[in-house]
């Protein structure tokens, strides 16, 4: 066993960090949720591609939605869309909004959808889910 010894100088900065959600509400459970979620710019990323497809494609999915909804469609449960702010340092928007919503996530939330990195590899669908959500990406491939 060796002991080490280290003395570590860190600068606290503080930093805004904005996240951006929005909901479409469920008509038969709409309190139950299931959140997609993406990252957007923090201004200092270092892979502006990573920010740019998952913003584009949550984009994409919201409207979609919308174009469904103008037909008279709704979602069984609520979707709550999310763009979290501060992934630069930590995912820090998305842990403190689980900070502040714990109670709610831990009790009703059903499902999250990462959009975190979509875009991998040529064209082809390679999902990869919980076993709980196998047969939903099953469904819709």
């Amino acid at each position: 066993i060796r002991i080490v010894s280290m003395q570590i100088q860190t600068v606290t900065k503080f930093k805004t960090v904005t996240n951006v959600i929005g909901y479409l509400k469920g008509m038969a459970s709409p309190d139950r949720y299931i959140i997609v979620g993406s990252h957007h710019y923090s201004g200092y990323s270092y892979n502006g591609q990573e920010w740019a497809s998952s913003t584009a494609i949550i984009t994409a999915f919201i409207r979609a939605l919308m174009l469904r909804v103008k037909k008279g469609w709704r979602p069984d449960r609520t979707i709550v869309f999310c763009s979290w702010g501060g992934t630069t340092w930590g995912n820090i928007g998305s842990y403190e909004w689980g900070e502040d919503f714990k109670k709610v996530l831990q009790k009703d939330v059903v499902a999250y959808i990462s959009l975190h990195s979509p875009i991998r590899g040529n064209s082809s669908l390679h999902p990869v889910a919980s076993p709980s959500l196998q047969q939903l990406v099953v469904e819709v491939r």
